[in-house]
């Protein structure tokens, strides 16, 4: 009798925890990485809102997203702007008279609910005085968790102005990113470009039916309800 009354105290935090009611064991949902990632959207250009404000414009045609749409809001510590540069090159976001020292990129919301992947590429415009830094990005899932690449990467990220660099963010297990901060210790970066992520849509963006297939189903609906009316009518007539 003892060892099952035990049994049962034993099996309710089990089945607590697998109803997510007691916590558990807590997983890295977010990961960081400086190797190359896959992505399917490309958030090249820009839109400037205010002097510490741009938005980042979707460039990929042929997707649920319109071409030149605003999907990332990219807001910065100091003044930015954009430049464009000539002979085809890609334009990106330049500190205007101080380094960068914190930047915060966020889903623009609609269409976007967040994003799955985010890379960036922040460096140091080459010329006078120090041309590395360093960095962490602190990045938050739709949950509210803040995960920190000092600790899942266990240091610090590196850049330097050779223009290469890579920095990711990628959820896993199912989640999304809703905020990735840049926080540069000291503030050292000049430019940011070649953001490229793949994005989660938020439900108001999601496909809507077309007129016609509303009003066939709004008829369906209808002739459902006459046909039960009728149904019932006939009951109530026979019961009479």
């Amino acid at each position: 009798m003892f060892g099952k009354q035990l049994l049962r105290f034993a099996l309710v935090p089990a089945a607590l925890l697998g109803l997510g009611l007691l916590p558990g064991t807590s997983r890295a949902n977010v990961t960081f990485t400086m190797d190359p990632v896959q992505t399917t959207t490309n958030a090249g250009d820009f839109k400037q809102v205010n002097d510490t404000t741009i938005n980042a414009l979707n460039l990929n045609q042929n997707q649920q997203l319109g071409q030149n749409t605003p999907i990332l809001q990219i807001v910065t510590d100091t003044a930015s702007m954009i430049q464009s540069p000539g002979g085809g090159g890609q334009s990106f976001i330049e500190a205007v008279d101080a380094p960068f020292g914190n930047v915060v990129i966020t889903p623009i919301n609609p269409p976007l609910a967040g994003f799955t992947t985010l890379e960036l590429n922040p460096f140091t415009e080459p010329g006078p005085g120090p041309n590395e830094g360093t960095f962490y990005l602190l990045a938050t899932d739709n949950e509210g968790t803040v995960f920190d690449s000092r600790v899942v990467t266990g240091g610090l990220f590196t850049f330097d102005e050779n223009g290469q660099n890579r920095f990711a963010a990628v959820a896993v297990d199912g989640q999304f990113i809703t905020r990735l901060e840049m926080v540069i210790e000291p503030p050292n970066a000049d430019i940011l470009k070649q953001f490229r992520l793949n994005y989660v849509l938020a439900p108001t963006t999601q496909a809507v039916p077309e007129p016609s297939t509303m009003a066939l189903a709004l008829s369906g609906l209808v002739g459902f309800g006459f046909a039960g009316l009728r149904r019932l009518r006939r009951r109530e007539a026979a019961s009479a």
